[in-house]
Formats: structure tokens, C-alpha cells, sequence
């Protein structure tokens, strides 16, 4: 059977000459660019509708606070306490010489603050291949059936299972609200460890050392977390791997996976580790200013979705899960964010409110890191802040639920 040029391009159909003439590598190229392009953009709306918390492709927003709290830290004599909008133009870049970063530039802060969305660096069209495939496991296929704890990855585990309080939000619904704020602050003091990164009597640094064996350790000391990080022990993944080595505590913040389909590339440099762990903090800090994630005020039954995008300078009253959230409703409260007014000039903190607004609040943390970010008190400092002004909640604080109006 004869089969034209176009039909052989698309399906290889044995013919007396193997190699395609002119016209069809013309025809093949014109084809594939608008083929993979439509495949792509296909796969990329199927995950966001899927995975509807990640709300990179609807707007750079974790991205813009962040550059504007860093804006606000470097140009601060004292340590924040209202800061205001970046001028156009204005350099973004932030010396944390004192933790031995650097510079922080705009570019790594854009990187890092995705993390805790894209904990394995696939969300990019400069990685075409790492994007279908993130594309692919939240949209199409989902993480159905899996059991969403660290043993069948971060994408899955951060996004709708065990890790949500990357994400300032319950793993599950009726849990209190204080056990899920525990977990929250175990959280950002590990990641504060990590960033200040201390040389231990073993002469490893904190990165360095075995994931394992830490949070075995941790396990024996009650931390909240031990269980999540580690679920199975040290007899299962990621102690025992099927290749490679078993992690370390920077492992989890250095994988990259790009133009191989099966395996990463492992970057584990320590201002790279440092970095993600920073925007990991940051990220936080927003997240749990969408009312789709922590409800702030009186919200959100009755709220249409426009509105749902504003955000209180107000305490916790109850932290969301996800699982049987409206998913679009929750995509909207991800949208541009939009200062309420408990959060203007007038209602500062010590009036009616400890909490501060969520760019201020990551300047802080910032101005902290570029200042006494080596001294060894700042992590309790540091802690304590996430505890008083931004995880602080209400005196009738409930138990996760999806969460009123979503």
C-alpha cells in the first residue's frame, strides 16, 4: 500500500528509501512545532484544573511578594514593620553575605520560592520534558491511589497528602488547630536549621549529615513532624534507595529533574539548599494568607470569587484541607492577592492585631537572615515570630474542615 509523505512523517511506514525527502522534513517540522505546543498547553490545563493550589501559570504572585519583601528588607534600617511597594525598575537583590549566600538575586528567589509547588524544579518552559511530566502526574494521571507520603514523592505528598503544612494547611480534616500549627512551626525551625546550616561535632554541617539518622533522633524527641518525614522508618525509602545514596538533609531540596524522563540531576551545594529552604519560608508565610488555606476574619461563606483573593491581617481562625475543598473556589482565593482592610495603615499591629501583612512579614525574616542570620540566637528569634505575628490564632480557633464557603 502507497502512503504519502505526510502520513510517513507522522507514522513510519517502511519504503524503498529510509530517508525523507525535503518536502517532508518541511512538512514534519511544521507539524510538530503546533503538535507539541497543543499537547503541552493540553497537559499543562488539565493539571491546573487538577491541581488547582498551584497557581504559577495564573500569575507570578508567591514570586512578586517575595522580590517586594526582599526590596523592603535590603532597604531597611531596622527591622521591618509596614512596608511599601517596589518602584519600577528598582534592583532586586538581597546581601546575605552573613549566611554565606551572597547575593541573593531575583532569579533564585524566583526559583526557590516555587519549591514548596514544585518541589523538583519541573515547572519551567525552558524544561519541556520536566513540564509535561509534572503536567502528566498532577492532571492526568493524578496522584489517585498512591499514598502520598514522602515514600511516593514530594509532588504528590506536598500537594495533597502528608507535607500540606508546606502549605499552611491540615493534612486531613477535624485535626486541631493547634496540633496542625505544631507541625507548621516544627517545620519552619527545621528549615531554619538548614539555612544556618552549623558545623556539628561529627565536623559534617548540618546539610551534610544523614537524613535518617536526624530524624530518627527527632522521632525519640517527640518532634510533630518525625513521622512525615520518615514514615516507614529506616528500612524504606528515602534511607534505603534503589540507586544512588541514601539522602542526606540537603537531598530534599536538590533535585532537579530535567531532560531525563526517569532519573534527576542532584544539586547539593549548600547556597542552593539555603536558597530553597529561604523560599520554602516565604512561601509559608503566603500561603497561609489565602483564605482557601488558613481562614482569616469572617470568611469565606457567602463570599463571591472575586473577592475571595483578599486577604486578613487577622489570627487563624481554622486551618483548611484540601481534600474536599471546591477546587475552583480554592483557585480563586490563590488569585493576585488584595490587602483587606485589617491590614491598612490604620489597623497596624498592636492595635487590634499581632499579625502583620505578608510582604512585611517576609521582610522581616529576611531583614533577620541579612543581619544576625550567624548568630546563635536567631533561630528561636525567628521562630518565635512565625509563632506571635503570623501563625498566631484566634481564641476560638477549630478543627480543619474544608474550610466555610469553600
Amino acid at each position: 500500500m502507497n502512503s504519502s509523505p505526510l502520513i510517513r512523517s507522522i507514522f513510519p511506514i517502511p519504503t524503498v528509501s529510509p530517508i525523507p525527502s525535503r518536502l517532508e522534513v518541511i512538512i514534519l517540522r511544521s507539524l510538530l512545532v503546533p503538535l507539541t505546543k497543543f499537547v503541552l498547553l493540553s497537559l499543562i490545563f488539565i493539571s491546573q484544573y487538577a491541581a488547582a493550589r498551584t497557581i504559577w501559570l495564573a500569575g507570578n504572585h508567591h514570586e512578586t511578594m517575595t522580590w517586594d519583601s526582599m526590596v523592603c528588607a535590603q532597604n531597611s534600617e531596622v527591622a521591618p514593620r509596614r512596608c511599601h511597594g517596589r518602584y519600577n525598575g528598582e534592583e532586586v537583590a538581597l546581601d546575605l553575605t552573613r549566611i554565606e549566600m551572597g547575593v541573593w538575586t531575583k532569579k533564585a528567589a524566583k526559583k526557590a520560592v516555587r519549591f514548596p509547588d514544585d518541589p523538583v524544579s519541573e515547572l519551567s518552559f525552558a524544561n519541556p520534558i520536566g513540564l509535561m511530566r509534572w503536567s502528566w502526574n498532577m492532571g492526568v494521571v493524578g496522584c489517585k491511589g498512591k499514598a502520598k507520603h514522602i515514600t511516593t514523592g514530594l509532588r504528590c505528598s506536598a500537594h495533597y497528602g502528608s507535607f500540606q503544612f508546606m502549605h499552611a494547611m491540615s493534612a486531613s480534616e477535624g485535626v486541631d488547630a493547634a496540633v496542625t500549627k505544631s507541625e507548621i512551626l516544627a517545620w519552619v525551625r527545621y528549615l531554619l536549621l538548614v539555612i544556618q546550616n552549623e558545623t556539628l561535632n561529627t565536623g559534617e554541617t548540618f546539610i551534610e549529615q544523614s537524613y535518617c539518622n536526624y530524624w530518627a533522633g527527632q522521632a525519640e524527641h517527640g518532634n510533630p513532624i518525625a513521622d512525615v518525614m520518615m514514615p516507614q522508618g529506616k528500612i524504606a525509602f528515602p534511607c534505603v534507595v534503589s540507586r544512588g545514596e541514601p539522602w542526606s538533609i540537603g537531598s530534599m531540596f536538590a533535585f532537579e529533574c530535567k531532560t531525563n524522563i526517569y532519573t534527576c540531576n542532584v544539586d547539593l551545594r549548600p547556597e542552593k539548599v539555603k536558597s530553597k529552604a529561604i523560599g520554602s519560608l516565604l512561601h509559608l508565610i503566603q500561603d497561609s494568607f489565602s483564605q482557601g488555606h488558613a481562614l482569616r476574619g469572617e470568611c469565606c461563606a457567602g463570599v463571591p470569587d472575586k473577592e475571595l483573593a483578599f486577604y486578613q491581617c487577622l489570627e487563624i481562625k481554622q486551618f483548611n484541607a484540601y481534600k474536599n475543598q471546591n477546587k475552583g473556589r480554592h483557585k480563586k482565593a490563590d488569585k493576585k492577592p488584595v490587602a483587606g482592610d485589617s491590614c491598612k495603615p490604620e489597623h497596624a499591629p498592636g492595635s487590634e492585631s499581632s499579625v502583620y501583612d505578608p510582604i512585611t512579614s517576609g521582610a522581616w525574616v529576611l531583614w533577620q537572615l541579612k543581619h544576625k542570620g550567624d548568630s546563635g540566637e536567631i533561630t528561636d528569634k525567628i521562630l518565635n515570630y512565625f509563632d506571635q505575628h503570623i501563625f498566631s490564632l484566634a481564641v476560638d480557633a477549630g478543627p480543619s474542615s474544608q474550610g466555610e464557603g469553600f
